[in-house]
């Protein structure tokens, strides 16, 4: 393991769950498996109805390795924002923090290269990797987002696309902003937003993390039916609006910067329009007529549209 000396300080490596006792124990063992060090783990639960806690708690009571454990179950369940933000706010003191799911493997280098490149790029707000994705027996499947040429990659002035199961947060995009309202589920739309006003993305360009796809995660929820399409746009709307708070209290710090955040208003507006079609366009196949025709006879849509292929053209 590194030394002290040698890395940016404390790092928090932060794994929440909630019912997820079949794939638990593999995602703890990968957390504790993690060559970086001074860690502190923390080992999160919102009031699982399984197993889940448990096994953590087993774990965690057998686990005479290097890093700091820090164990926590949840009274009630909060849900997935008001989760991550007691984590973020209250049980983790990393500078940098490090998600992780209940469900997925983080590989034993991953909190050592997130170390390596918030060393190199000390502008960086947000860090995130390739992946590997598998099935609910753990074999890979053959569409990965795993990188085929390695290397580092850094984007500034645009919020460029990341799988939140692979990011590591600056700890400033939390507390510069504060918690996440409680009904925000994509807590990924939230805090690319927040890196995007605060510094920059960097991109290790490498399989760092194998993200479970099984029936049980959003990719899984989402089967025909027009009413599915409403939960989700209902559920990107509260991150539409949490981006849009933001905006407004980051604006109050930084009156100077009014022009830059009248953009982002309209950007993340367009972008929550956009948003809305293409998840649902992707996740509901039966209902892809009715949404062409709504896009179709939207004006706003051609806006954005015609926007988008002006920008590409002129590129």
């Amino acid at each position: 393991m590194k030394s002290q000396s040698q890395c940016p300080g404390l790092l928090s490596f932060c794994l929440v769950t909630y019912n997820q006792e079949k794939y638990v124990r593999e995602s703890v063992l990968s957390a504790f498996a993690q060559t970086y060090s001074p860690l502190e783990i923390v080992l999160s639960d919102d009031c699982s109805t399984d197993r889940t806690f448990e096994i953590m708690r087993e774990l965690a009571a057998g686990y005479r390795g290097p890093h700091r454990i820090i164990l926590n179950r949840n009274e009630r369940n909060l849900g997935l924002g008001m989760h991550a933000s007691k984590v973020w706010g209250e049980l983790s003191s990393g500078r940098w923090l490090i998600g992780a799911a209940g469900d997925d493997i983080s590989l034993p280098e991953r909190a050592e290269a997130v170390a390596r490149a918030a060393q190199q790029y000390p502008e960086a707000a947000c860090i995130w990797s390739g992946c590997d994705f598998i099935d609910g027996e753990g074999a890979v499947l053959p569409r990965s987002a795993s990188a085929e040429h390695g290397g580092i990659y850094t984007y500034r002035n645009t919020i460029p696309a990341i799988l939140g199961a692979t990011v590591a947060y600056r700890r400033d995009v939390y507390s510069e902003f504060g918690p996440l309202g409680g009904e925000v589920r994509n807590e990924d739309i939230v805090m690319s937003l927040r890196s995007l006003l605060l510094g920059e993305f960097v991109r290790i360009d490498a399989p760092l993390v194998k993200y479970r796809k099984h029936d049980s995660n959003l990719s899984g929820k989402f089967t025909d039916g027009r009413d599915k399409i409403e939960r989700m746009r209902f559920r990107l709307g509260y991150a539409h609006l949490q981006q849009l708070a933001d905006l407004q209290k980051y604006l109050e710090k930084h009156p100077e910067q009014y022009r830059r955040i009248a953009r982002l208003r309209r950007r993340v507006s367009d972008n929550y329009i956009v948003s809305q079609f293409c998840s649902a366009f992707r996740f509901c196949p039966s209902c892809r007529l009715h949404l062409v025709i709504e896009a179709l006879t939207s004006p706003r849509y051609w806006r954005i549209a015609a926007e988008r292929i002006w920008k590409r053209l002129w590129r």
